[in-house]
């Protein structure tokens, strides 16, 4: 997905900035943007891995790997079907795919700081409802791919920040 971030002030990489945790960059000019994990302040993107996660490429990391939702409410769980109806009034109804289910779920980010929802909020809108990301679910029993379908971001105070989020079970 090429896509850029419009509604989130991302800066270019520098080579002699300090970065810290939740920082969002952008290095090169094909979109690649990049979020880090850690305070390290290493300054080294390209190289220093475990710092530096790419929102391009999530198959290597874990959306909890940087941010960790404060709460989640419960699972609802949509079967995918399709119905086969006939002329005579019969209808089949079979499973859709592989993975015919898709749980969906709220989380909520509590009492963040801007950092944190910058970096939250610039990953959100790259992956645009429509790019998966893993996830483990709030149950702990499987980590599958999402989608973020949509969020809200409320301003608490100074430097506090709620977000809830709609989480979807991807089909694959």
């Amino acid at each position: 997905m090429e896509s850029g971030i419009y509604q989130v002030q991302i800066g270019e990489y520098s080579s002699g900035e300090n970065y810290s945790q939740y920082d969002v960059i952008e290095s090169g000019s094909s979109y690649h943007y990049y979020v880090s994990r850690t305070d390290d302040n290493s300054g080294n993107i390209l190289t220093d891995t475990g710092s530096w996660l790419e929102f391009q490429d999530t198959s290597g990391w874990n959306f909890e790997d940087v941010w960790t939702p404060t709460y989640s409410s419960s699972i609802d769980t949509t079967p995918l079907l399709v119905e086969l109806k006939f002329g005579d009034g019969y209808s089949q109804i079979s499973e859709k795919g592989l993975t015919y289910s898709r749980p969906e779920f709220g989380c909520v980010f509590q009492g963040i700081d801007t950092r944190e929802t910058k970096s939250l909020l610039a990953f959100f809108e790259f992956k645009g409802g429509v790019d998966p990301f893993f996830f483990t679910s709030p149950n702990g029993f499987e980590k599958r791919k999402y989608v973020c379908t949509s969020w809200k971001h409320e301003f608490k105070s100074f430097n506090i920040n709620d977000i809830n989020a709609r989480f979807v079970g991807d089909e694959e």
